[in-house]
């Protein structure tokens, strides 16, 4: 099992609309593994743990505050990218910074379309408390053509991001690598960094759901 790998370009990538993007986060990406699958592939659970987060190598977590954080709050088949400023996923340094998991998909139902997988992560995490960390569906805007996309990759952009995350509406979840044909994940990077460094989480028009530490 691997998680389902992007198809990444610089260009305008000819992809099949409609399709739902979301800002590019710069982070180490993160699934949470249901604990009876990471027991079968010999991973460590405790009793508390909810689930097993691991990178898309299918390796722990290194960092004990990360990986205790997201296996005891988190629940599984969660696929996203962990964002933290100060600190790696992978770091085996002490203290306990602040990050937010920017979750994407959700893996459990991989025939189920995209915009529905959508839903269903938001319903999820919107049912969810934390504790030292922010957990959130970014925001997202469902583009129907070529015009669209360009102006919401120029809009992302100008906010400080570096690109696009674009999945197909009705595509599915594929384990491992999409192809160039078939673009069901695709990674549009501008190739620079925007003038602006805010986060979309602080823009009133986002489309985000986010579940922050009470």
């Amino acid at each position: 099992m691997r998680p389902m790998i992007p198809y990444k370009t610089l260009e305008l990538p000819g992809v099949r609309f409609p399709v739902i993007a979301s800002p590019l986060f710069t982070g180490t990406r993160v699934l949470t593994l249901p604990r009876i699958l990471a027991q079968e592939l010999d991973f460590y659970c405790r009793d508390s743990d909810s689930c097993v987060p691991v990178d898309t190598d299918l390796q722990m977590l290194r960092n004990h505050h990360f990986r205790q954080s997201l296996a005891h709050w988190c629940p599984p088949y969660l696929d996203g990218v962990v964002v933290c400023p100060t600190m790696s996923v992978h770091e085996k340094a002490y203290g306990v910074p602040r990050f937010t998991y920017y979750i994407y998909d959700r893996w459990r139902w991989t025939a189920q379309p995209y915009h529905e997988r959508l839903a269903e992560t938001a319903d999820v995490i919107r049912g969810c408390r934390t504790e030292g960390f922010d957990m959130a569906v970014p925001e997202w805007r469902e583009c129907p053509d070529d015009d669209s996309l360009c102006s919401y990759m120029t809009h992302v952009v100008a906010r400080g991001h570096e690109g696009l995350v674009i999945h197909g509406k009705f595509s599915p979840y594929k384990y491992g690598r999409v192809s160039p044909l078939e673009k069901w994940l695709v990674e549009w990077r501008s190739g620079k960094k925007g003038e602006n460094n805010e986060n979309t989480q602080n823009n009133p028009q986002d489309t985000t759901s986010r579940v922050s530490a009470s």
